[in-house]
Formats: C-alpha cells, sequence, structure tokens
C-alpha cells in the first residue's frame, strides 16, 4: 500500500507547535527522505564542500595571500620553515590526493554533523549554509589560529588576523556548497494533508 512510505505525525507536536485543531490534518513526510536521503546528502555534500573548500582555502593563502602571509618580514621563521623547508614537508604539498582524501573523510563528519543540527539552523539554503561556516569558524578556526600558528609558531596577531578573515571566505563556502547539496531541509519536506 502506498501509505507506508509515508510517516504519519498526527498527535506528535512537530517542532514545539501544538497539535492541529483539525483532528485529521497530519504531517505527512516521505520516511524515505528522512531516513536514507538526507544523511546521504550530508554525508557526500560535506565530502564536497570540504574539497571545495580546500581549493578556496588553497587560493586565498598560497596565492592571493603569499605576499602579506609568507614574503612578509613580519612573519614568523618557523612558519616558513614548517610550511616550506623543514622534512618532511606538509602532506598537502607532498601527496594532495592522500590529503584530499583524507580531508574528505573530515568533511563527510562535518556533513554528518550538519545533518544532526540542521533543523535547529535557519531556514532557507543560503542562510542555512553561512549559519553553518559561522559555527566552524567558531569551533575550528578560532581555535586552529590561536593553538598553532599563533601559539605554537609565533604568528604575529596581524597576521592570525588575517588568516582568521581567510577562513569567514572558507567556511562560508564549505557551508554554502553543504547546503546546496543538502537541498530542502527536513522541516520543508514536511506537507500539510488533510
Amino acid at each position: 500500500m502506498a501509505t507506508n512510505s509515508l510517516l504519519y505525525l498526527c498527535a506528535l507536536p512537530y517542532r514545539g507547535a501544538a497539535p492541529p485543531k483539525n483532528p485529521h490534518r497530519c504531517i505527512v513526510r516521505k520516511e524515505e527522505a528522512i531516513t536514507y536521503s538526507k544523511p546521504l546528502r550530508a554525508a557526500l555534500g560535506g565530502a564536497v564542500a570540504i574539497i571545495v573548500a580546500n581549493i578556496v582555502s588553497n587560493i586565498l593563502f598560497f596565492q592571493l595571500g603569499r605576499p602579506i602571509l609568507f614574503e612578509n618580514e613580519a612573519q614568523s621563521a618557523k612558519v616558513i620553515a614548517v610550511l616550506f623547508e623543514m622534512e618532511p614537508l606538509p602532506l598537502m604539498f607532498t601527496n594532495g590526493p592522500l590529503y584530499m582524501a583524507i580531508a574528505a573523510v573530515i568533511g563527510i563528519i562535518h556533513g554528518l554533523v550538519f545533518y544532526w543540527i540542521e533543523p535547529s539552523l535557519p531556514r532557507g539554503i543560503v542562510a542555512r549554509g553561512l549559519a553553518f561556516g559561522a559555527i566552524l569558524w567558531a569551533l575550528m578556526a578560532l581555535y586552529f589560529e590561536f593553538h598553532t600558528p599563533f601559539n605554537m609558531f609565533g604568528e604575529p596577531v596581524a597576521l592570525v588576523a588575517v588568516e582568521l578573515v581567510f577562513w569567514i571566505a572558507v567556511v562560508a563556502v564549505q557551508g554554502l556548497v553543504l547546503s546546496i547539496i543538502y537541498g530542502r531541509g527536513r522541516d520543508e519536506l514536511a506537507s500539510p494533508v488533510e
């Protein structure tokens, strides 16, 4: 029967709302869209999004930002040594495919976190993607920049600030790409049925 593939939520409050006044009015969702499609889209979207974000990061940090960040006399010698001189060089320079494969796995995890918190994010693909990017920036970029470039490598505060601005663009792209691939939110899949 066709109704077996649908999930009816009549008596349960929906996102804190009171039950419908008409007892025959239900919220209907396609069960497979909630159970399988959305987590898979989130995982795939997370992998693609982090790869695109890595490309943007490379352009911002190592191409456009190179004169400011790495050809600047104020830059810490430790940063230059670790990135460009000390062996072994970073994996991103010596084995790009392996680096991107590991990044994709991390992106899958980001995508699943996105799926988990998606109902609490703003509605709309752009707003939702930017909100997730802001979460990534607050929870990832801030600590990374403090702990590694500033704390471990002695990077000047002004250059850390430039990098934090670059990170805004990187995580905004990551959030937007993930949100676009994810598509409509789970709440938007619900449709009232009389």
